[in-house]
């Protein structure tokens, strides 16, 4: 028979391995249920991680018994960098030409998470604008300082304040840095021992 020119008939669950929050340089485990909803028998060709960060139980030959399915466990190394990623794992079934692309992904965060990660002041832009700075366990911690200055933070008074675990920090280019000269990276200082510096990228001329 000449191979169906179209995905097979396979539903995965759940339909993105999604690692969430995790820490740099940490890897994490998952399963993918491959679920045959056709009405044959299918055998697994091969599969292929899209990354290096990415390996797989091999489930290569492995037959899904119709209404059945087979297991894929993969593991996703996070990246030692702040950022999301993204990673596919391809399926090619006997039978079909068109390959199933199972997406795993997570976000990488140290303790402190910044969001946005950097702040944009090319030509163009305003120069100024507000980053959200938390806790990813929801712990209070204090900003101590940001470049190495007193932090502009939005309806927070550190002299009456208690310390909270999320804060809306302020950043005006023309403001913070008067000769037009910034930093490639702003450095964030907090009271947390296990995160005592954040890196805040900074896009500019």
């Amino acid at each position: 028979d000449e191979p169906l020119d179209e995905l097979p008939p396979i539903t995965l669950e759940p339909p993105v391995l999604d690692f969430g929050i995790i820490p740099p340089s940490v890897t994490k485990e998952g399963v993918v249920k491959l679920i045959n909803t056709g009405t044959k028998e299918l055998e697994v060709l091969t599969v292929q991680p899209s990354c290096k960060c990415t390996t797989l139980d091999d489930i290569s030959g492995k037959k899904i018994p119709v209404g059945g399915f087979i297991e894929l466990r993969a593991q996703m190394k996070a990246e030692s960098s702040p950022g999301g990623k993204r990673a596919e794992v391809k399926v090619l079934i006997d039978g079909y030409t068109q390959v199933l692309n199972v997406v795993l992904r997570n976000e990488v965060s140290l303790p402190i998470r910044v969001s946005p990660s950097y702040l944009n002041s090319v030509k163009g832009t305003e120069g100024k604008g507000t980053i959200v700075v938390e806790s990813i366990d929801q712990k209070p911690f204090r900003i101590c300082a940001v470049g190495g200055k007193t932090p502009n933070l939005i309806g927070f008074d550190p002299a009456k304040d208690e310390p909270r675990n999320q804060y809306v920090l302020d950043w005006n280019f023309a403001r913070d840095f008067p000769d037009g000269k910034a930093p490639r990276y702003l450095i964030i200082e907090t009271d947390r021992a296990d995160c005592p510096l954040v890196d805040l990228f900074v896009r500019h001329e």
